[in-house]
């Protein structure tokens, strides 16, 4: 399971949707779980309504995209930016965390990826393989805490 804390808003975000879709999409066996913790009030592009019509619309392909309104998700995970991934594996015993990291090594919005990182830990956890990149950790927009 992958769980990215994302936004509508945020160019960094934004520019690694489509590496999201496709991890949604194309990965089997793979969960990706958008959560949107910023404060729509300030950030209404981030509104569970706008949220919503993404989804619709199918620009947004995720297993599923969900609001944390409260912001309480975002801060158990330590989440710092937009987009901030955790890839879990699937145990027994519940999730595990596997690689907090980003999702490529294109660093800026308008950079061109040479490595899917994400995809290739991902394939790895499902596979029972040691993951073969280092974490990294992810560049993007600041979460818009409330308070």
């Amino acid at each position: 399971m992958l769980i990215v804390f994302t936004c509508n808003h945020c160019p960094y975000a934004e520019a690694k949707l489509t590496a999201l879709n496709t991890l949604a999409t194309e990965v089997e066996d793979l969960a990706v779980v958008g959560i949107n913790p910023n404060d729509a009030t300030a950030y209404p592009e981030d509104s569970f309504e706008r949220m919503r019509e993404r989804v619709e619309t199918g620009e947004v392909r995720f297993n599923a995209y969900l609001r944390d309104a409260t912001q309480e998700v975002a801060r158990a995970y330590d989440a710092v930016c937009t987009p901030d991934p955790f890839l879990f594996r699937v145990t027994d015993n519940g999730l595990v965390l596997a690689l907090h990291s980003r999702i490529d090594d294109a660093m800026g919005p308008d950079a061109t990826p040479k490595r899917f990182e994400m995809r290739e830990a991902a394939e790895a956890v499902i596979a029972g393989d040691p993951i073969p990149v280092e974490a990294t950790p992810s560049r993007g927009c600041s979460i818009k805490w409330t308070a």
